[in-house]
């Protein structure tokens, strides 16, 4: 059945076990014969369902509004049933049944989805504190500094851009946030221009 491109969850609600049962014993199967995926991943012939679409949409403007991942223990309903929608998603995604086109569209606008909630929030807010920096630095200001600074905004905005420059300079940064870096804020390597002495 799964060869066929019918979804674990289908099959097990089908034969009378648990889902998680039947994952088992599939990654079980898949690791003997890889192709098995493959062909299930073939012969999958489902339509995105327009709930879905709507969902994965909500969830990403809801992220990009927040600068964080939907919880369980958020206060609103909506929050937390993104939060479901997300975790199944993800578990559609590791057993290979997730609809290409959810995939993309998730890949596309957040990277790192898959990862851990924690990971995932850790990317979320770096990405945030990379378009508060370009907004700053687009409002005509100097680098950032992270002691002496003018205010609570220049510190948190310096310090974090400081940590980024120790990255990069321990090769330790990540080369896709290096990119992202150089597109969003080209010249941050840079230090901030010291002003002339005082006489």
């Amino acid at each position: 059945m799964y060869r066929k491109g019918l979804p674990s969850t289908d099959i097990a609600r089908l034969v009378g076990v648990p889902h998680s049962t039947l994952r088992y014993h599939l990654l079980v199967a898949k690791s003997m014969n890889p192709e098995l995926a493959d062909e299930h991943r073939a012969n999958v012939r489902r339509r995105v369902s327009p709930r879905s679409l709507r969902l994965m949409e909500a969830l990403i403007a809801r992220i990009k509004d927040t600068g964080r991942y939907p919880s369980s223990k958020d206060p609103d309903h909506k929050g937390r049933s993104l939060f479901v929608w997300l975790n199944r998603r993800r578990m559609e995604d590791a057993a290979g049944t997730l609809h290409v086109e959810i995939r993309e569209g998730l890949d596309a606008a957040l990277p790192g989805w898959r990862g851990t909630r924690r990971v995932v929030a850790d990317e979320a807010l770096w990405q945030k504190n990379l378009a508060e920096l370009a907004t700053y630095r687009a409002g005509g200001n100097d680098w950032p500094r992270r002691r002496n600074a003018g205010n609570e905004e220049e510190r948190k905005l310096g310090a974090w851009l400081s940590k980024q420059r120790r990255h990069r300079i321990r090769e330790t940064l990540d080369s896709a946030r290096s990119k992202a870096l150089d597109e969003k804020v080209p010249g941050w390597t840079q230090r901030r221009k010291r002003s002339p002495p005082k006489v």
